[in-house]
Order: C-alpha cells, then sequence, then structure tokens
C-alpha cells in the first residue's frame, strides 16, 4: 500500500520515472490477485465449497477488477500519452 501512495505522488507530478514504478506496481498486484486466486482453490478444493461462497472471493475479484481498469486507463489514455510521451 505505501508503495501504491509512493507511486501516486510520482504520477501526481509527473516524473519520467512515475510510468516505470507503475509498471512495477501493476507486476506487484498481479501477482498478488493470481496467488489470491490460486489461494482461494487451494481453500475451495480443501472444503468442497464454491469458489463464489469462498470468503475473501469477493474482495479478490474487486481487487482483478480495479487493477484492470486502471491498467486499461493508463494504457489507452490519451491524456497518459501527452502527459509522459508514452503509454503503459
Amino acid at each position: 500500500m505505501v508503495y501504491g501512495l509512493i507511486v501516486g505522488v510520482v504520477l501526481w507530478m509527473q516524473r519520467p520515472v512515475a510510468l516505470l514504478l507503475l509498471r512495477i506496481y501493476f507486476i506487484i498486484v498481479a501477482a498478488t490477485v493470481v496467488l489470491a486466486a490460486l489461494g482461494l482453490l487451494a481453500f475451495t478444493v480443501r472444503t468442497h465449497v464454491s469458489v463464489v461462497l469462498a470468503p475473501g472471493f469477493r474482495a479478490v475479484l474487486q481487487l482483478a477488477g480495479f487493477t484492470i481498469l486502471w491498467f486499461s486507463y493508463f494504457r489507452k489514455s490519451v491524456r497518459v500519452s501527452n502527459t509522459y510521451g508514452a503509454n503503459l
């Protein structure tokens, strides 16, 4: 979470290194989502509960959804391209 705040501040300050830090941030978040999904899958196999009913499913789904939305914004945004000279 602290790293995400740092990346947000660097993006806000419009530093050239911001997109590199943002790429690293998205890699970390993607790895977290994958590990959490695998943990949910392991839990459902052990307990014979549906993945949808597993505790934490909604949180993983929300994190994945927000990450995909932000990633697509930074990837396709004209404003990001104009500000940083490139997109993600």
